[in-house]
C-alpha cells in the first residue's frame, strides 16, 4: 500500500454526519418499537463446521431490535454477514415510519438498523467490530435517541460523548467501549451501510480532505446472469480449513481440507463446503462472484474454456491490498 494512502485510523476516531434528524419524531418511533420484546445483542455468528468461538461483549443487559436484518428476521439481533439471505426490512420498520422515511432519504445500501438498549449503569467491554472501516466498505453509523449526560463511548482511548438526534460515524473496527454511568436507558439507532460516494456525501464538507486520500472499498450492485450462465460455473474443489477460520470465525479442526463445490439450486447458484449450504453467490461484472449478505471484501474470480469454468480464485480484499486463492477444480 502507497504511505500516502488513509486507513480508517489514521481518519478521526468520529466524525459528526450532517444529515439532520428530528429527535422527537426518532423517539416517537422508538416508543413504537419498544413494545416489541428486546432481545440480547449478538455478534453474527457462522454456525461452523468445528464448533464456534464468538466471544460477547456485555453480561446480556445490552439488547436489541431489529429493523432490517439478514433474512428479515425480527430473532436476529447481530449485523450479518455472508450467507444465503438478502437483508430485508423487519416487520418492525413499519412501526418506525419516520426512521424509514429517513433511510429512504437517505438512499444508500443499507445492510442491518437495530435499536440497541444499554440500561442504567451497565458496560460494553472493550472490543473491535471486525471488518468495519472504509478499506472493508462498511461503516457502522449510530443516532443516538436516549441518552443522559453520564454515557460516554471510547474510541481508540478517545472520550466521546454524543446527544440525541446527532448522526455519528465512529471507527468500531477500532477498540472501543460504552458506559452507561447514568440513571436512565442508553438507546441507539444503529445503522450498517456499505460506502458509495452517496454515503460519503453525508459526511461534512471537513471530510473531503480524508476521502481524497483514504482507502476506501466501494460497494458494486450485482448483475443479472442467466441461470444457463451460472450453471457453467458448477465445480468442486478443496477448501483448506484454515481459509474457512479465517473467514468465517470458527474454532481450528483437525480436518486438513473439506470438500466444497458450487451448484445450482432453485435457479440460484449456492456455494456448499462439506455438504452444507454456507452463501449464496451473485454474479458482478467482470467474472466475479459476490458474497451474499458481504462487502466487496471477499468475492470469486473466475475464468471460463469451452463454456465451463477452468480457473477459480478467491480474492481477498483490505483497501487496495489483495490476496488471491487459486482453487484446483474438479469439473462434470
Amino acid at each position: 500500500m502507497k504511505a500516502d494512502l488513509l486507513w480508517s485510523r489514521d481518519i478521526p476516531a468520529a466524525i459528526r454526519l450532517r444529515h439532520p434528524v428530528d429527535a422527537r419524531s426518532l423517539h416517537e418511533d422508538l416508543h413504537r418499537a419498544a413494545q416489541q420484546m428486546w432481545r440480547p445483542e449478538e455478534p453474527f455468528r457462522f454456525e461452523g463446521f468445528f464448533g464456534s468461538e464468538t466471544k460477547v461483549y456485555h453480561n446480556g443487559d445490552w439488547k436489541g431490535l431489529s429493523l432490517r436484518s439478514q433474512g428479515g428476521s425480527l430473532e436476529r439481533t447481530d449485523p450479518g454477514g455472508p450467507g444465503l439471505e438478502e437483508f430485508k426490512d423487519t416487520a418492525l420498520m413499519s412501526h418506525t415510519p419516520y426512521i424509514a422515511a429517513m433511510l429512504r432519504e437517505w438512499n444508500v445500501p443499507i445492510r442491518s438498523v437495530r435499536l440497541l438498549r444499554l440500561p442504567a449503569g451497565a458496560s460494553i467491554m472493550e472490543h473491535r467490530d471486525t471488518y468495519h472501516g472504509f478499506e472493508y466498505g462498511q461503516l457502522r453509523l449510530h443516532i443516538p435517541v436516549t441518552t443522559n449526560p453520564d454515557v460516554v463511548i471510547y474510541i481508540r482511548g478517545e472520550r466521546w460523548h454524543w446527544e440525541a438526534g446527532e448522526v455519528w460515524y465512529g471507527d468500531f473496527g477500532s477498540l472501543h467501549q460504552v458506559h452507561n454511568g447514568g440513571s436512565s436507558d442508553r438507546v441507539h439507532l444503529v445503522v450498517d451501510v456499505l460506502i458509495t460516494p452517496r454515503v460519503l456525501g453525508l459526511f461534512p464538507d471537513s471530510f473531503s480532505g480524508y476521502a481524497e486520500r483514504a482507502d476506501i472499498l466501494y460497494h458494486e450492485m450485482p448483475c443479472d446472469m442467466p441461470s444457463a450462465e451460472l450453471r457453467t460455473l458448477e465445480c468442486d474443489f478443496r477448501l483448506p480449513s484454515t481459509l474457512v477460520r479465517g473467514m468465517f470465525d470458527v474454532d481450528d479442526g483437525i480436518i486438513g481440507q473439506l470438500e466444497s463445490r458450487f451448484y445450482m439450486k432453485n435457479g440460484d447458484l449456492l456455494w456448499a463446503v462439506d455438504g452444507r449450504d454456507v452463501v449464496r453467490l451473485a454474479p458482478l461484472s467482470g467474472n466475479r462472484l459476490a458474497f451474499t449478505g458481504w462487502t466487496m471484501e471477499r468475492y470469486f474470480d473466475y475464468a471460463c474454456h469451452n463454456g465451463r469454468i477452468s480457473r477459480l480464485d478467491l480474492v481477498l480484499r483490505c483497501g487496495r491490498e489483495v490476496t488471491r486463492v487459486r482453487f484446483d477444480l474438479r469439473v462434470a
